[in-house]
């Protein structure tokens, strides 16, 4: 692999990594309404439940933290191991 091509990667890597983190702050309207059954059919209270989950999450920092330190440090090998274990227990497709 090129030098160019291992900076690539890395920008693809980091670009997913911020886009996963982006999704655990701002989940699909479908986790938040299995979340919080209350939001079904009341899609406009969407960024009251943004607010509360990120208080609540101030509360819950070291844990919120530890979860993303690990999507920030995992390398490649470390997600295909997970991918592994989650094909092997059949909640991903092949």
């Amino acid at each position: 692999v090129s030098p160019k091509g291992m900076v690539l990667g890395n920008i693809a890597r980091q670009d997913g990594r911020l886009k996963h983190i982006v999704k655990i702050v701002f989940p699909p309207m479908r986790v938040i309404e299995n979340a919080y059954p209350v939001m079904r059919g009341r899609h406009w209270l969407y960024p009251v439940v943004i607010v509360y989950r990120l208080i609540k999450g101030v509360f819950f920092a070291k844990r919120n933290l530890n979860r993303v330190a690990d999507i920030t440090v995992a390398d490649s090998e470390d997600v295909e191991k997970r991918k592994a274990l989650l094909e092997k227990l059949g909640l991903l497709g092949k």
